[in-house]
């Protein structure tokens, strides 16, 4: 619980003490794309969830199209309608010469969430900095936090605003 001397992130609402060197929530996503890219056989398979949850959780900064491409992304992956190397072809095709991804002058749309029941500092394993080997390195059990923290950032989105494309009856 935070205490009088918690800050909390503007993106996601992660709670952090007060003057850490990078929020709660920095610290877990460096985690997981450290494992990730330490290990890619292994970890690799959910690296484009890490990145898109992040990215939907921090959305200040990017532009309208890299939150929709973001969402749907995760969308696409939960449902088994894309594979990992269809969704990485097709982020490269939608954000390459002059369509980028950033915008410094970009913020959320007023409806985005700014509080998420799963932020990157629940999903990371406290474990997934050892040095040791063995601790904290089970791909299964990483694999299962980012899919539940993709789902709940999917929800969040979803009770929020529904996606641009649903269907309305």
């Amino acid at each position: 619980m935070p205490d009088a001397t918690s800050e909390r992130c503007r993106g996601c609402g992660a709670a952090h003490a007060a003057g850490a060197p990078a929020p709660a929530c920095r610290a877990g996503f460096d985690r997981m794309l450290a494992l990730e890219f330490e290990l890619p056989a292994a970890f690799g398979p959910v690296h484009h969830l890490t990145v898109a949850a992040w990215q939907l959780q921090h959305p200040d900064g990017q532009t309208p199209a890299a939150l929709h491409t973001w969402r749907a992304m995760v969308a696409d992956a939960l449902d088994g309608r894309a594979t990992t190397d269809e969704l990485r072809r097709r982020t490269g095709r939608r954000f390459v010469g002059p369509a980028r991804v950033r915008d410094a002058a970009a913020v959320a749309p007023p409806w985005w969430p700014r509080r998420w029941p799963i932020t990157a500092a629940d999903a990371a394993s406290p474990d997934d900095s050892s040095d040791d080997p063995s601790v904290g390195r089970d791909p299964a059990a990483h694999a299962h936090r980012v899919l539940q923290w993709a789902a709940s950032v999917r929800a969040t989105l979803d009770r929020a605003a529904p996606p641009p494309d649903a269907r309305r009856p």
